[in-house]
């Protein structure tokens, strides 16, 4: 048992100058069966196959009680990022929760290079560091580069991950939105190669990541699919919609992460909502004996044609959040 202080904003805003202490049980809550399959990675660590993402999800209550309720519905894989300014929410949901930190997968991402050109070795070390103190945890399951943009020290990011891996407070190293040039960049410096490559990835985008997603293929790196329900306003399309039509009770959604699935991609969702919740995890559980045709992966593949983003110049919808 562990004394530790609730966070203001989860304090009503009469008392938020009240000191509340409250205490939290660090013994394994009652675990919720999901039966998700695991992906093994290059490095022998296993993920499972689903994940909540946190990407856009506002930090405080919101990130709170969006973690909160995945992990009572049966979540066990999480994805946060030093970038989305929620790490720190996720933690206490973490803490609260009462589940055992080794039951748990948990990510983030050095996403300083965004904006900063200047992300040295130490930088990265340093960030790493305040990244795991948000989190409340002494190891991350994967730390990610969450982006290639700072061309002069990728490789010192690179080698400051892997060495934080050998020290353990890292178990798998990867990278985010990597190309084909920068993942070579990687193995021409003869650097361990990365288990994890996380691409914003679906059917409208399945032929523009080809390259990646073969060169991954190649290379023994899994792929970890975000935006992986395109970009929900495009729930309608056509295709999208006959082939749900063929799943009596599936919805889209439920569509799109069969697909992913079926690509053999570890599929991250968005979701503040119990109900759309337990749908995600009902469409991952091993118990879940339904499949694509191949003649509906086939007419999910039209869809490449017309190549949609949730960033850049290509915006064109929430990226595919499920509310």
């Amino acid at each position: 048992m562990q004394l530790r202080e609730k966070p203001a904003w989860l304090l009503g805003a009469a008392s938020a100058a009240v000191l509340v202490i409250i205490a939290v049980s660090h013994q394994p809550s009652a675990q919720v069966d999901t039966a998700l399959p695991k992906v093994t990675l290059q490095d022998g660590n296993q993920i499972e196959v689903l994940g909540l993402g946190v990407f856009r999800v506002p930090p405080g209550a919101d990130t709170y009680s969006s973690v909160s309720n995945a992990l009572a519905v049966g979540y066990r894989h999480l994805d946060t990022a030093e970038g989305y300014a929620n790490e720190e929410s996720v933690g206490d949901a973490v803490a609260d929760s009462g589940i055992a930190r080794s039951s748990l997968w948990i990510t983030t991402k050095l996403s300083s290079v965004w904006n900063d050109r200047d992300v040295t070795y130490a930088k990265s070390r340093a960030t790493l560091n305040i990244s795991l103190a948000r989190l409340k945890t002494s190891y991350l399951d994967l730390y990610l580069i969450h982006s290639p943009a700072d061309i002069q020290h990728r490789l010192e990011q690179w080698r400051a991950l892997c060495d934080a891996q050998v020290e353990g407070l890292i178990r798998s190293v990867g990278v985010s939105d990597y190309e084909v040039a920068q993942l070579e960049e990687i193995r021409l410096a003869s650097l361990p190669m990365p288990a994890v490559l996380q691409l914003e990835v679906n059917p409208w985008l399945a032929t523009y990541r080809k390259p990646e997603l073969d060169y991954a293929k190649a290379h023994g790196i899994a792929i970890e699919a975000w935006g992986a329900l395109g970009v929900g306003r495009h729930f309608d399309t056509p295709q999208l919609v006959e082939v749900a039509s063929h799943y009596p009770g599936r919805s889209v959604a439920d569509v799109l992460i069969r697909w992913g699935l079926q690509m053999g991609f570890i599929v991250l969702v968005t979701s503040q909502k119990p109900e759309h919740m337990r749908s995600n995890l009902h469409v991952a559980q091993a118990s879940e004996a339904w499949t694509l045709t191949a003649a509906d992966m086939a007419l999910l593949g039209e869809l490449a044609s017309s190549p949609m983003f949730s960033a850049g110049a290509d915006i064109s919808g929430d990226g595919g959040l499920r509310g």
